[in-house]
């Protein structure tokens, strides 16, 4: 997955300015190549999340800090509770166990391993504190097939494609914009999704999703 180009090289040489530090060595130390992150910058390329991820964590600096939504016409939400490198950090630890995520667990939706039955994702569980919960009221099993038709079909296509990929790729992230009425609300803003192929406690394969958002519009 890449990040847009618009304005984040603006962001990274910035931040490594305030910090008084060159690109090259917190390239360096970030493990990223500074030959091709120079290159992006200076063509405009896009750069991959990946590379973002390090350099925010080599700068101790949120995700968020490297949106590229303009602060005039969005607010960005900076971390106030675990990200997804957290979540990704937490996954290696515990082994995908899914259950054994601790507090992160609040923070995740569960759903079934998707398999050829399926044409949609199948829910399971979600968090107390999970995006899909506090900004969609998706509570339960019932409530989001209630309102799955509500979503947007471009949303459900990616999703259900990234639960497919999940079959063979075991920790994927996507970046993900939403403009679309739900329940007669305005959902407008972006937001990164990471899933990844874990176990529950009995061994079944589950698929734990991580959403984090990164702006959201001015309604």
């Amino acid at each position: 997955m890449t990040v847009e180009h618009e304005s984040l090289s603006k962001k990274i040489l910035s931040a490594c300015d305030r910090q008084k530090r060159k690109l090259k060595p917190v390239a360096n130390e970030a493990g990223v190549s500074y030959i091709k992150l120079y290159q992006q910058i200076r063509r405009g390329s896009p750069i991959p999340f990946e590379t973002v991820e390090a350099l925010a964590h080599t700068l101790n600096l949120p995700i968020e800090y490297f949106s590229v939504s303009s602060p005039t016409s969005h607010g960005i939400w900076f971390k106030s509770g675990p990200d997804i490198a957290d979540f990704r950090r937490r996954l290696t630890e515990v082994d995908y166990q899914i259950d054994e995520l601790g507090e992160i667990g609040a923070y995740i939706d569960v759903y079934d391993a998707f398999d050829t039955t399926h044409s949609v994702p199948i829910a399971e569980a979600f968090g107390r504190k999970s995006l899909a919960r506090l900004e969609l009221g998706l509570t339960s099993k019932q409530i989001y097939f209630d309102r799955l038709t509500s979503f947007d079909e471009g949303i459900r296509n990616r999703s259900t494609a990234a639960h497919q990929r999940a079959n063979y790729i075991k920790f994927q992230i996507d970046e993900e914009e939403i403009d679309t009425l739900f329940e007669g609300k305005r959902v407008s803003g972006c937001y990164f999704r990471g899933l990844a192929r874990g176990t529950d406690r009995l061994g079944a394969k589950k698929t734990a999703v991580f959403t984090q958002l990164v702006s959201r519009s001015a309604v």
